[in-house]
């Protein structure tokens, strides 16, 4: 193996954003209880508020313990993004027709954070971005792109360089 990098989503502002909302919602929740409703229209109440808790707590556990883990070796790029995708996927370095390393303000229309799919007229493009500013993005025999998200660019690109240095773009 000559690189293997794991990245969790670390954004701080998003994991705020979402213990602030759970703290709201809890507060409800509370306020709701001191009132003392007890008719029909007070248990609905609780249960939607807990509704939207649970489902705010497994969204914020899916979006910070998802997982991208990268892997270069002889066999090609592999990756692997749990819990959406459990099982390792080869990009074999036939496959790839070439490779460079973007910036991420340069995103060429993906916003955001996770898993990304976006399907052109003629070619499919699939991001992995797990926040930093760099990427890395692969044009395959075939016209799908796909974009990986590194923080460590300089021992991605010398293994990338080991294996495939004739495909690399130059910016």
């Amino acid at each position: 193996m000559d690189f293997k990098e794991t990245q969790r989503i670390d954004v701080t502002w998003l994991r705020w954003l979402f213990i602030i909302s759970g703290a709201a919602i809890v507060l409800m929740l509370v306020f709701a209880v001191i009132s003392g409703q007890e008719d029909v229209e007070g248990a609905g109440l609780y249960v939607g508020i807990l509704i939207v808790l649970f489902t705010m707590g497994g969204t914020y556990w899916l979006v910070f313990k998802a997982e991208l883990e990268t892997t270069i070796d002889s066999v090609g790029f592999q990756y692997r993004y749990t819990p959406f995708i459990n099982r390792t996927k080869t990009i074999a370095w036939s496959e790839i027709e070439s490779w460079e390393l973007i910036r991420l303000t340069d995103r060429i229309g993906f916003v955001g954070y996770g898993y990304g799919y976006k399907k052109q007229t003629f070619r499919k493009i699939t991001s992995f971005l797990m926040g930093g500013n760099e990427a890395v993005r692969f044009i395959l025999t075939n016209g799908h792109t796909f974009i990986f998200n590194t923080r460590m660019t300089m021992e991605l690109q010398h293994a990338l360089a080991k294996h495939i240095a004739n495909k690399q773009k130059v910016q």
